[in-house]
């Protein structure tokens, strides 16, 4: 009912005011006033609303030397530049969602769904207490990004990884993580989709170059 009144008033205004806008700014007006009316903060509703540049892929929380620890792992866009992940870093181990109560988080990122293929091309650690990651040290923040820039990438002769490798490599992960080894999961990628299978392992040492190759176990 109070609403009802409320639109009333405004309408009475609207029409007094002489103003000739359109309906909808008046329907705007009048959502605008019931938001206000019900104590909505529309700015702060927008920047809620705002999506993240990374999605978190998982997170560990364990107690070292007294100290909450979290371990995120967060997936960014695979093209992403060597500028922009940087920041993405920062933002990511401020993330309250992310860190909670915890004393000091560290956050790896990694491009896309890759996680067994290639190393993560960036971290960043944040402590409250400032001692660091292992609690011995000096420092609240630190970020690490092994993307190379475009720059280093022209200078040793390599190019980004493009989309169509990005997904042969995807497709070979998926078979590992069902329990088959890099050269079955390579073999059966290849026959799956069609290819040689000497393109997919080119995609995938030309990802290693260029976003890092885990050491062999």
């Amino acid at each position: 009912m109070k609403h009802l009144i409320l639109s009333g008033l405004i309408l009475l205004v609207w029409a007094g005011s002489g103003c000739k806008c359109d309906k909808s700014d008046f329907s705007k007006a009048v959502k605008t006033f019931k938001g206000f009316a019900q104590g909505t903060d529309f700015a702060e509703s927008a920047v809620k609303k705002k999506i993240k540049p990374y999605s978190l892929r998982k997170k560990k929380i364990a107690t070292h030397r007294g100290r909450e620890r979290v371990l995120a792992d967060i997936e960014i866009d695979p093209g992403i530049t060597s500028k922009k992940l940087e920041k993405i870093l920062r933002d990511a181990c401020h993330d309250d969602d992310i860190l909670g109560r915890s004393t000091v988080i560290k956050v790896r990122a990694w491009p896309g769904k890759l996680g067994t293929l290639v190393l993560p091309v960036g971290t960043s650690v944040f402590a409250k207490d400032g001692h660091g990651w292992e609690g011995s040290g000096v420092g609240f923040e630190t970020i690490s990004v092994s993307l190379p820039s475009p720059s280093k990438l022209a200078q040793s002769g390599t190019t980004p990884v493009t989309e169509d490798e990005y997904l042969k490599l995807l497709a070979v992960e998926n078979l590992m993580r069902r329990g088959m080894s890099l050269d079955d999961a390579i073999k059966a990628a290849a026959d799956r989709h069609s290819l040689p299978a000497d393109d997919i392992r080119s995609a995938i040492l030309h990802a290693q170059k260029v976003w890092g190759r885990p050491e062999e176990k």
